[in-house]
């Protein structure tokens, strides 16, 4: 029998343990579940269930799991080579080759499993604990296991089987019986003085009661005659070690010292009276059993009593592993993984869920009519299912047809979206839409899947325009060939930097924009910029004025002869395509004056001032505009009265005409100033200018005469008509058909 007796050899998670006779003959136990190997592979199983109508790779489809069941068969057998190397430990340590190393015979014992759950929401549920299985208790201890799960639970542990895990513990809870030593003595017993302690006893014929002989030798352990020595002693077994031992020497004593019943013909005639006192002491008394008999003192030598005693105990172990160490030691499993489809059987009843999504209300849908078909595979005979639905936004229904045999059904279904009248693109109530493909197995119907909505955002790119007192205005036109075009007008401040339009238009249909924003500001013509074609998402309105800068002016005069200068001022925005327009006066204790203007970005900082010297004898002379660049610029007093017409030439087909040159003829006259001036500018390119000053002492008398004329490259030649002008910018225009 097994014996428990340590210290235990032990090998790579095998105990093992002697017999209790045999010295050769050894028990093990283990302590590391592994999986039963069937046919070179582990018994381990699993199956995934997938749903109706899904694909993809393995890896891919974990996460359409709707069941997974995992089954598999673990077991305590060492591997071979383990207990080979159990055997050779075993005869280093006892210098012998062991005949037998079988299991250690198990007593009872259950099996646990414990699966850690993916449902973090839940802590308190975070494990399955299945316990109580039994398992065989012989030879390799096998058990067996069975896992099922669902949803997410089924999707997360198929993931994990993927990649070979599965968070779980496999637990064995056994007990196997061992023989334990409770004690083992030798008590030292001189019967000389146990004879001379009995003889000194005064009884009747020295005839003893038991009870008379145990107190005799419990009285024996306070003298020299009794000597115990203990070799092994169960704490536990302490106090039935010493009665076992007391008991063994009343046995001797009562053999030993004490006669024997003997035959009453074998009796001599005087002993046979003593056994009559005897038998009469018997009957008077009870318990009367031994008499003393006469020993020779020569009989008597000093013996040694070896007491032993042993008890049967059971023990348990533990043997655990985790699932996912089972699994990498016996290779891995995912190859044990099947994935089986709903789809696989045939002539199945199928359930298309149809939806409209609530969502759809939002762009204006009133209800929607569905048409779901289904045709079997390969087509022939009628449609599995021909059904019509009107679903509301946020409704659903489910169709069932059933399948024809395995293969799946042609599914598709078409639709007429009805909208809202107020809210309908151009007028447009219904869109019909042709036949689709019904995709995973349900027919969801969202109107953004089936109309495009098209949004543009405008924003005022600087918002500091509005501290300029500017109103922002945008008109947006959204054309389209399958809606009416839309209109919108958008108004824009300080709290409205950013507005959005959108339209609703079938899917595919293109769409584009255009449109033209308007500034508005005191004392200036409203500032139009038109735009074609503007680029969603976004469409930034750029600030005319975002060119904010300065030009300090200082008057330069003999403030002894002149009382005030007064200057205007001008800068031309070459977005707003107008003159932005200021005026300063000058005096002895003014002389420095700052001229800021607000221009887009494009316009260049550079100025044009006309001065007006209001003498101290009341005289006024006006000089001509001059050109103003650089951060501070000095005006000086015009020495005196000029104009400056500055003549301008639009010709876009200046090439295109082969024009050599072109000549402006100019004549200004005033009889009584006595002034008759006049000149003859050339031009030799589109957009260029030319200055022409001339004498003007009198401004109310402002008109000149000019006259165009042209000269082609083979001798071509054109002559305008004399025209009358007085301003101080001119620009004489080419005609296209000039010659």
């Amino acid at each position: 029998m097994l014996l428990y007796r340590p210290p235990f050899l032990m090998v790579d998670g095998l105990t093992a343990f002697p017999d209790h006779a045999d010295p050769l003959t050894f028990y093990y136990i283990y302590s590391i579940p592994e999986f039963v190997v069937e046919g070179g592979a582990p018994a381990f199983f699993a199956t995934a269930i997938l749903p109706p109508a899904q694909g993809g790779a393995p890896g891919q489809r974990a996460e359409q799991v709707s069941r997974l069941q995992v089954s598999f068969d673990v077991h305590l057998a060492p591997p071979p080579a383990l207990l080979v190397k159990l055997a050779e430990e075993l005869e280093k340590r006892t210098g012998q080759a062991p005949k037998r190393v079988v299991p250690a015979p198990l007593h009872s014992g259950k099996a646990k499993l414990i699966v850690a759950r993916p449902n973090a929401a839940q802590p308190e549920k975070d494990f399955f604990v299945w316990e109580g299985f039994p398992p065989s208790l012989i030879g390799a201890n096998r058990a067996a296991y069975a896992v099922a799960a669902q949803g997410f639970e089924g999707q997360a542990l198929a993931a994990a089987l993927t990649v070979d895990d599965f968070a779980a513990v496999v637990a064995y809870e056994l007990e196997f019986h061992g023989l334990s030593p409770a004690f083992q003595a030798q008590m030292r017993v001189d019967w000389k003085q146990v004879y001379a302690r009995f003889r000194e006893v005064d009884r009747s014929n020295f005839v003893f009661f038991s009870d008379e002989i145990d107190s005799t030798v419990e009285s024996l352990r306070r003298t020299s005659a009794i000597e115990i020595q203990v070799t092994e002693l169960d704490p536990e077994a302490k106090s039935s070690a010493t009665r076992a031992m007391f008991d063994e020497l009343r046995k001797e004593v009562i053999q030993k010292l004490f006669e024997n019943p003997r035959a009453m013909g074998d009796v001599p005639v005087e002993e046979r009276i003593g056994k009559g006192v005897r038998d009469v002491l018997t009957s008077v008394a009870i318990g009367v059993h031994h008499s003393l008999r006469t020993v020779n003192q020569s009989e008597l030598t000093t013996a040694t009593i070896d007491v032993r005693e042993q008890k049967v105990r059971s023990y348990p172990y533990f043997p655990q592993s985790t699932l996912s160490g089972m699994i990498r030691r016996a290779g891995g499993v995912r190859e044990r993984l099947k994935w089986v489809s709903i789809d696989s059987l045939p002539n199945r009843l199928e359930e298309i869920p149809v939806e409209v999504s609530a969502e759809s209300g939002g762009v204006g849908v009133k209800n929607v009519v569905i048409q779901v078909r289904a045709d079997a595979v390969p087509a022939g005979g009628e449609p599995l299912l021909d059904t019509t639905l009107v679903l509301k936004p946020g409704e659903n229904k489910v169709l069932q047809y059933r399948r024809r045999g395995t293969a799946d059904a042609k599914l598709q279904f078409r639709a007429d979206m009805i909208l809202d009248p107020a809210r309908a693109p151009g007028g447009r109530e219904k869109f019909p839409f042709d036949w689709r493909p019904v995709e995973g197995g349900r027919v969801w119907f969202h109107a953004e899947e089936w109309l495009d909505t098209e949004e543009l955002r405008v924003e005022v790119d600087d918002a500091r325009i509005f501290d300029q007192q500017v109103r922002v205005a945008m008109e947006i036109e959204a054309l389209s060939p399958s809606i009416a075009p839309r209109k919108f007008h958008l108004d824009f401040d300080k709290q409205n930097p950013s507005r959005t339009v959108a339209v609703v238009i079938p899917e595919g249909a293109p769409v584009s924009f255009r449109g033209a924003e308007t500034f508005r500001k005191t004392n200036e013509p409203d500032l139009t910029r038109a735009f074609a074609r503007l680029e969603p998402p976004v469409h930034r309105i750029m600030n005319p004025y975002a060119r904010v800068w300065s030009m300090e002016l200082r008057a330069v005069a003999d403030w002894t002869l002149v009382d005030a200068m007064f200057a205007e001022l001008r800068v031309w925005d070459t977005v707003r395509r107008t003159w932005l327009r200021d005026e300063k006066k000058f005096t002895k204790d003014a002389v420095i004056q700052t001229l800021r203007f607000d221009t887009s970005l494009d316009t260049p900082q550079k100025a044009e001032a006309r001065l007006t010297r209001a003498g101290r004898d009341g005289s006024l002379i006006r000089g001509p505009w001059t050109d103003l660049t650089g951060p501070v610029v000095a005006l000086r007093e015009p020495p005196r009265a000029e104009r400056r017409v500055r003549v301008k030439l639009l010709a876009p087909r200046f090439d295109a005409l082969g024009v050599r040159k072109v000549t402006v003829d100019l004549t200004y006259a005033d009889a009584p100033n006595q002034i008759a001036a006049q000149t003859s500018l050339e031009f030799r390119a589109d957009g260029a200018v030319q200055d022409w000053l001339h004498p003007f002492p009198n401004p109310a008398q402002a008109d000149f005469r000019y006259k165009l004329r042209a000269l082609g490259k083979n001798g071509e030649r054109f002559i305008a008509r004399e025209a009358v002008s007085g301003a101080d910018d001119l620009e004489v225009t080419l005609p296209a058909d000039a010659w």
